[in-house]
């Protein structure tokens, strides 16, 4: 099933029938592929040779921003302030104060607003 008659006539004109003539050469790796841009396009994804790597927990992501986001948002180890009334973490401590004022505010004596 092909989403449009343009799909369906590149598939007829490039692929049916033929086989896939674009293989790569990584080893271990049985992937092939009708188009040299899709080749390149696995070889791009699947083996990717600079790995991004978090200096805190060591997972490794393939691009930059994904390792940034990483940081951001999922990374325990990266969040180095710890609320000492709840779970809560953040990365600066002016976000830790504010979560104090907002989230804690009976909870507040002995704690520098």
């Amino acid at each position: 099933m092909y989403r449009s008659k343009t799909a369906l006539n590149r598939h007829l004109r490039y692929d049916c029938g033929q086989e896939k003539q674009f293989v790569c050469h990584v080893y271990g790796c049985k992937y092939k592929a009708f188009q040299k841009v899709h080749l390149s396009n696995h070889l791009a994804m699947r083996h990717v040779l600079d790995k991004f790597v978090c200096p805190y927990c060591w997972k490794e992501y393939k691009n930059k921003n994904t390792l940034k986001v990483h940081q951001a948002f999922d990374c325990r180890n990266c969040r180095k302030y710890d609320c000492p009334l709840c779970e809560f973490r953040c990365k600066r401590k002016y976000n830790l104060k504010q979560h104090i004022r907002k989230r804690h505010i009976n909870c507040r004596s002995g704690y520098p607003a």
